[in-house]
């Protein structure tokens, strides 16, 4: 029975960590009137390093891709970084890792139980690259093959000719996305383009359907004044008049010096709920450097806030972190898990206590009828 409330509690948390369902962290990037492409699944770490103004951004993702009889599934998604990023493949450790720290302790009980006596025996029982350029408005960075992606860092001076771009190339693009890049490419910050091709189903499969399509997690390493995360989406995020049934939620999980809050461009508070923060212990913060791949432990007093946003409608702006003015950390109650029970026969338990109160009464009784009583006429008097 103790291994299975345990069990329940790991596997909730689990999901309220990871998350089953997330949506666009990025901007997701199809061909026009291709099959629609969702995020079905994602996560997202990101580590700061306020003495270099280092950010290193961990992203792994699956996603849901409409598959049409016999076509080719063509997608990717873009990323902007204030500058030029370093892209390596991590594995997933990290994000087991963050189950584990997140996961609420057990508090360990007795438990008392008024049964009946004739029930404790058996009655019941408990239940418990190479520069490119285009038109000398496009210029590639770099480009490599990464966690199962094809990916490009990209330098503009147009959003319309990086968008030419990308779809001359073999990277996903329509329209509704120059608006989009051109927003980034006056601000001079740099796009990474990923892309995921894969074959589509057998013949014999449905007309239309949803597949999910997994890749590895990706950390890109850039420097910027602020910690951020890519927020804004395109105006045109889906073209269908109805998305399917997806839970839209997104967790970030942020490690820096304090605990951290989320603004966005305008000025504005993140609504996003904080769902847990607090320091780290060191065990934590040497597991963590070796499974994001980082030169050297993260430094003490890291602390770790995780992020729960199910906004649906996001508003067109980025999301930068800062400190967060209360600096308290905020933990999951913990799991009760009753380790003992001590039984105690009811029905015994009440007849010792009738018997006390009676007799107990008995003597109150004969006490005061002595002490009130009258004098015998026919005894000697002292």
């Amino acid at each position: 029975m103790l291994r299975l409330i345990l069990l329940v509690g790991i596997l909730a948390t689990t999901i309220l960590a990871s998350g089953l369902q997330y949506t666009h962290g990025c901007a997701v990037a199809r061909r026009e009137k291709a099959p629609p492409v969702y995020i079905s699944e994602e996560s997202a770490i990101i580590v700061w390093d306020q003495a270099t103004k280092t950010q290193h951004f961990i992203r792994k993702a699956t996603f849901q891709a409409g598959v049409a009889k016999g076509k080719e599934v063509d997608f990717g998604f873009l990323v902007p970084t204030p500058t030029i990023p370093l892209l390596k493949e991590v594995g997933k450790g990290a994000f087991d890792t963050m189950v584990d720290i997140m996961r609420p302790p057990v508090k360990e009980i007795s438990k008392w139980d008024f049964a009946p006596a004739m029930c404790m025996f058996g009655c019941g029982k408990a239940r418990m690259g190479a520069d490119k350029e285009l038109a000398g408005k496009v210029k590639v960075l770099s480009e490599q093959q990464v966690a199962g992606y094809n990916a490009a860092v990209l330098e503009a001076s147009d959003g319309k000719a990086l968008n030419k771009w990308l779809g001359e190339n073999g990277y996903a693009s329509r329209p509704p996305l120059e608006n989009w890049l051109d927003h980034y490419v006056k601000l001079k910050w740099k796009i990474t383009a990923f892309k995921i091709a894969e074959k589509a189903a057998s013949k014999s499969a449905a007309d239309e359907l949803f597949r999910p399509l997994a890749t590895g997690a990706v950390r890109m390493s850039f420097t910027t004044e602020r910690p951020f995360f890519p927020y804004r989406e395109p105006e045109d995020k889906t073209d269908d008049a109805k998305e399917p049934p997806i839970n839209r939620q997104m967790h970030v999980f942020f490690l820096g010096q304090g605990r951290m809050a989320g603004k966005l461009e305008g000025g504005a508070s993140w609504s996003a709920a904080i769902r847990w923060t607090d320091e780290l212990k060191a065990s934590y913060l040497e597991r963590l450097a070796k499974d994001l791949l980082l030169e050297g432990a993260l430094p003490a007093g890291t602390w770790l806030t995780t992020f729960e946003d199910r906004t649906r409608d996001r508003p067109q702006e980025d999301l930068f972190f800062e400190p967060a003015a209360e600096q308290t950390p905020i933990l999951p109650r913990p799991i009760i898990v009753v380790t003992n029970t001590i039984r105690v026969p009811m029905d015994v338990l009440l007849l010792v206590l009738f018997v006390v109160g009676f007799l107990f009464w008995t003597a109150f009784s004969n006490r005061r009828k002595g002490r009130f009583s009258s004098p015998n006429p026919f005894e000697p008097q002292s």
